[in-house]
């Protein structure tokens, strides 16, 4: 009498360093009700990106997403509407897996930051460990 054994199909998640992610996703734009929580504590959007002349669509997912902070140092503005873009003018991130801290610095008049336990971009898990951090155009953004 023989035995059987399972087939079992392996399926792995393409990566993106750090600092990648951060240069993927330096000057995206979306609209400031896109960058808000759902109802289960996640951050879904679609950044749109233009970059060397050419359009990109980048869809990101902040998953379980806890100390969200949102302010702005400049009292003499209104606060952003739901309708008003929102740029991602300085990106940092650190942390790993399971551990993330985000920042960023949406037109240099805000911040909004946060921890999450994962992060997804089209389809590539943010992964390694260590800080990144794009505040200029990078001299290239990783294709995803």
């Amino acid at each position: 009498m023989g035995f059987c054994v399972p087939y079992v199909t392996i399926m792995s998640t393409s990566q993106i360093a750090i600092q990648d992610f951060c240069a993927a996703i330096y000057c995206a734009e979306c609209s400031w009700a896109e960058f808000g929580l759902d109802e289960g504590s996640n951050i879904h959007v679609v950044l749109n990106l233009i970059d060397a002349g050419s359009r990109h669509r980048l869809q990101v997912s902040f998953e379980q997403v806890s100390d969200f902070r949102q302010q702005s140092d400049h009292s003499d503005r209104p606060p952003p509407g739901p309708t008003d873009r929102l740029e991602l003018s300085a990106v940092e991130l650190e942390g790993r897996p399971g551990e993330w801290r985000f920042w960023t610095n949406p037109w240099y008049l805000h911040e909004i930051e946060f921890r999450c336990r994962n992060i997804m971009i089209n389809g590539h898990e943010v992964a390694g460990q260590g800080r990144g951090f794009q505040d200029e155009l990078p001299l290239s953004r990783p294709s995803l």
